[in-house]
């Protein structure tokens, strides 16, 4: 169990639950005081030869605002209280360079600067807090500690470091942090963390089509999750494995690994019917389960898998699994030319694909919709989704663009300061070599005492004789 709780202190990073009208009262206080803009600025300097007592008073609340804002999802305002946090520690150890407290606190600051960023998807941002986090685990000698907040911590910045480059599709780097990432939850047996990066660093390769080695990641975090005991793991683990079968091609292996998921959530349903994560689970891996039975469309083995979902489906909350649940019975009923059935079901697919605000979604069911009216010369309605296919279109063109040009602009940030980044890890090589030399040069000295020992042992036992 408290395995569990240290992958959640990772991610959640401990935030204090405080109460809104004790923020207010701390924002009071916090309001009129000259917070700099950066560490070069003269509002910096000038806080050199401020109150040390009021820079720390400062400082804690900054930080209790910014953990309140980010429990409650309000992530623009997390990071700028963190950021005004980051700027007074960094005072503070100036002014008491031999502080250890407040660089480790600084690391922590920085660790939740990084994560309110990713939840606004401000990539560059969140990469310089993690990588500055990074450095102070150098400069504070921490990256070989084996104490275990120290680690959680360091685990915290490599997950993190590898989500932001996989997102620019940098997938060496994403893989080089994974990897780090990986090396420290199998050093301190958290076994949730250690699940959690083989998946991801599975799903790394599958979007690189290199489905052998996806299987083999999925595998291993599968056999991770199995040893545990529990439920959940080993069924998203299977279905993750299901889902790689699927795209390589082999059905018969995805039904395996697609059935062995759905035994498990259906267990979980029949024990809390009102679970709408297991419902929304059970209702994927079923409709998987028929999309690869699809080319025999025998209504044998088909329908009573239909008549699961159709048992299931008042419990889905989830908009997305929804649509795609609607999605393929229309692709369904297109393969038995049904053509009333078709339309009716991506209509409803469209709707939840509307609630999703993912636009690429809608725009696919959109175009189908107007292809379809059209083929049964159905003009009135046919008009009516071409029109809203333009507009949709259009509005998505920019979206993509925006989003295209943001990723390249992050793509050069990142290659500009890419030395930086390549000195810390060459650090973190070099460290583990001089770890592995020290703890090898350790072993030969306690060898050469053993033996020296050994050696005046037998001396003194010979002389013992000799008398």
């Amino acid at each position: 169990m408290h395995k569990k709780l240290l992958f959640l202190f990772v991610f959640i990073l401990a935030i204090p639950n405080v109460k809104a009208d004790f923020i207010d009262s701390l924002k009071k206080q916090v309001i009129d005081f000259p917070f700099p803009e950066s560490d070069t600025s003269a509002k910096f300097n000038d806080l050199l030869s401020a109150d040390t007592l009021e820079l720390f008073r400062i400082s804690d609340a900054c930080g209790k605002i910014g953990n309140y804002y980010l429990k409650n999802n309000q992530y623009e305002d997390a990071v700028l209280f963190f950021k005004r946090q980051t700027m007074l520690l960094k005072v503070l150890n100036l002014i008491f360079p031999d502080r250890v407290n407040y660089k480790k606190e600084l690391i922590n600051v920085f660790n939740r600067a990084g994560a309110a960023s990713l939840f606004i998807n401000e990539f560059e941002k969140a990469r310089k807090y993690f990588l500055n986090a990074l450095d102070y685990f150098f400069r504070l000698n921490l990256v070989q500690q084996k104490n275990l907040e120290v680690r959680a911590g360091l685990f915290n910045v490599y997950v993190n470091l590898g989500k932001i480059y996989s997102f620019i599709d940098d997938f060496p780097m994403a893989l080089t942090y994974n990897l780090k990432a990986l090396e420290i939850s199998d050093a301190i047996k958290d076994y949730y963390g250690s699940i959690a990066v083989c998946n991801q660093i599975g799903l790394l390769y599958r979007i690189q089509k290199r489905y052998d080695s996806s299987i083999s990641w999925y595998i291993r975090g599968m056999k991770i999750s199995e040893i545990l005991g529990s439920q959940k793991e080993p069924a998203d683990a299977y279905y993750q494995l299901g889902e790689t079968f699927y795209i390589k091609g082999d059905f018969t292996s995805a039904i395996n690994y697609f059935s062995k998921s759905n035994r498990i959530w259906k267990a979980q349903l029949e024990r809390q019917p009102d679970d709408s994560v297991a419902a929304t689970r059970l209702l994927n891996g079923y409709m998987n389960v028929i999309f690869c039975m699809k080319d025999t469309m025998s209504d044998k083995n088909i329908v009573p898998f239909f008549n699961e979902t159709q048992k299931i489906l008042p419990m889905v909350k989830d908009n997305k699994s929804l649509c795609i649940y609607f999605e393929r019975k229309s692709f369904l009923s297109r393969l038995k030319r049904d053509s009333k059935n078709e339309i009716l079901n991506l209509e409803k697919a469209l709707s939840y694909a509307r609630e999703t605000k993912e636009g690429s979604i809608s725009l696919s069911y959109l175009f189908k919709l107007f292809q379809l009216y059209k083929k049964i010369n159905r003009q009135t309605e046919a008009n009516y989704y071409e029109i809203n296919y333009n507009s949709c279109k259009d509005s998505l063109a920019e979206v993509q663009s925006s989003l295209k040009e943001k990723k390249q602009e992050i793509k050069a940030s990142i290659k500009k300061q890419a030395m930086e980044e390549k000195t810390l890890i060459e650090q973190i090589k070099a460290e583990e070599a001089n770890e592995n030399e020290r703890a090898g040069l350790l072993q030969k000295i306690g060898f050469a005492f053993l033996g020296i020992l050994l050696i005046i042992g037998l001396f003194y036992r010979y002389k013992r004789k000799k008398n």
